[in-house]
């Protein structure tokens, strides 16, 4: 009875923590970009649990030194800016499973033209920050490509003018992947002066509704079983007898 009652109780700290988490493919690569006054970048990267194990061999030829992107990410301190060797990536390692390196960082709205990804990654590139609006045109092959597909996402409270990727409410989204690394094609025009809050806002009220609700809803139904504990034990006990 004693493990039935830690069960319920332990039962709602794991759905809270669940909402506060983000789940990844150990097999994809993220990248985040918030437009929203500045320009705010996530880059997400999940390695196997022997990433360690897998590079101390690779480290027994002497000549050895990260080559890939994922492996630069998680041996190296990566600047975020072309322009300036004295900043680097806000860096975390999570060794948890699977293993996932976080690189985050926030450029002011005329640096991101000079920001790593943009310029290390992409064949072609043209970033402006024009009177009236934000222009992104990325193209050709993706130079950072290593097997894994890259989702792209952006988040947006500005009016999206033109765009090549997949549009819905705030988020415009691409992939790379084996199919187009070699020709890539992501344009995004976003009207500077006009901000689209009314889509966001309602998603923002409905998810704070939702997440509010469900553990109520589970810490209710917990407490209630708790105040019953004896007919719960009644019931069990009979269908044993049943048996």
């Amino acid at each position: 009875m004693k493990k039935i009652i830690f069960g319920l109780l332990i039962i709602p700290l794991i759905v809270i923590k669940a909402y506060a988490i983000e789940i990844y493919d150990e097999n994809t690569v993220y990248y985040k970009l918030d437009i929203n006054k500045s320009f705010k970048e996530k880059i997400v990267i999940s390695y196997p649990q022997t990433i360690e194990e897998d590079i101390e061999e690779l480290r027994e030829d002497e000549d050895w030194a990260p080559m890939t992107m994922s492996e630069m990410f998680y041996y190296e301190d990566i600047e975020p800016l072309i322009n300036n060797h004295d900043i680097f990536y806000d860096k975390k390692i999570d060794k948890g499973y699977p293993t996932t390196v976080t690189l985050t960082y926030e450029y002011l709205d005329d640096n991101f033209v000079n920001g790593y990804f943009i310029n290390n990654c992409f064949e072609e590139y043209e970033v402006a920050s024009l009177s009236n609006e934000y222009y992104i045109d990325l193209s050709g092959n993706f130079e950072c490509y290593n097997d894994k597909p890259i989702k792209i996402s952006v988040k947006t409270n500005y009016d999206v003018i033109e765009t090549t990727g997949n549009h819905k409410k705030n988020e415009i989204t691409w992939t790379i992947d084996d199919n187009n690394y070699k020709n890539t094609n992501i344009f995004l025009r976003l009207a500077k002066n006009q901000e689209d809050t009314s889509s966001n806002t309602k998603t923002s009220i409905v998810s704070s509704i939702f997440k509010m609700i469900i553990p109520i809803i589970i810490i209710v139904l917990c407490v209630v079983l708790l105040v019953n504990k004896n007919k719960l034990v009644e019931f069990i006990n009979k269908k044993r007898n049943q048996f």
